[in-house]
C-alpha cells in the first residue's frame, strides 16, 4: 500500500475506534444505572453487549498497529528509527492534527471508562454480598437449630395396666 493509503486507512480505524469507545462510555453508563436500579435483566443484557464491543475493539486495535507497523516501515526509508512521534511531525499539518485530535480524544473517552468501572464493580460487589446476606439470613430462618426439639415434647406413653386373674383385689 501506499503511504496515503496507509494514513487513510490509520484515520479511518481511529474514527471507529473512537465511536466504539463512545459506544462502551454509554454502556458502562447504563450500566451504573442498572446496578443502582437492581435491574437484572438489563444489566445481563449490557455485559453481553459489552463483551461484543470489546471483542471488536480488540480487532480494530490490532488492524491500527499493523497498518501503523507497515507505515512506520516505509517511513525507515526516511528515517532510520522512526517512532510514532516522529511519523506525526512528517505527516502534512491537517492529517497530523486530525490523528491527534482522534487520540485525543480516545484517551479522554478511554480515561472517563477507567473512573466508572470500579464504582461498577464496587456496586456489583456490594449487590452480591448483599444477596448472600439476604439468602443466608432466609436461610437460618427456615432450618431449625441442630438440637432441636418442640417445646411440647411429651414423654412416651406408658402401656396401661391390666388386671388379670393374677392380680385380685
Amino acid at each position: 500500500m501506499t503511504t496515503p493509503t496507509l494514513l487513510t486507512t490509520l484515520e479511518s480505524l481511529l474514527v471507529k475506534e473512537f465511536r466504539a469507545l463512545q459506544t462502551l462510555l454509554a454502556l458502562t453508563r447504563d450500566e451504573r444505572s442498572a446496578l443502582t436500579a437492581y435491574d437484572c435483566e438489563a444489566l445481563v443484557s449490557l455485559v453481553e453487549q459489552k463483551e461484543i464491543l470489546l471483542d471488536e475493539l480488540g480487532r480494530m486495535e490490532h488492524q491500527r498497529q499493523t497498518t501503523l507497523h507497515e507505515l512506520i516501515q516505509m517511513a525507515r526509508q526516511r528515517f532510520p528509527f522512526p517512532d510514532p512521534a516522529e511519523l506525526l511531525a512528517a505527516l502534512d499539518a491537517t492529517t497530523a492534527d486530525r490523528i491527534a485530535r482522534l487520540q485525543e480524544g480516545m484517551t479522554v473517552v478511554s480515561a472517563k471508562i477507567r473512573e466508572l468501572t470500579p464504582g461498577n464493580q464496587v456496586l456489583a460487589a456490594t449487590a452480591i454480598e448483599r444477596l448472600d446476606a439476604t439468602q443466608t439470613f432466609l436461610l437460618k430462618l427456615f432450618q431449625p437449630p441442630p438440637a432441636y426439639q418442640p417445646a411440647y415434647y411429651a414423654p412416651a406413653l406408658q402401656p396401661a395396666m391390666t388386671f388379670d386373674l393374677d392380680h385380685h383385689a
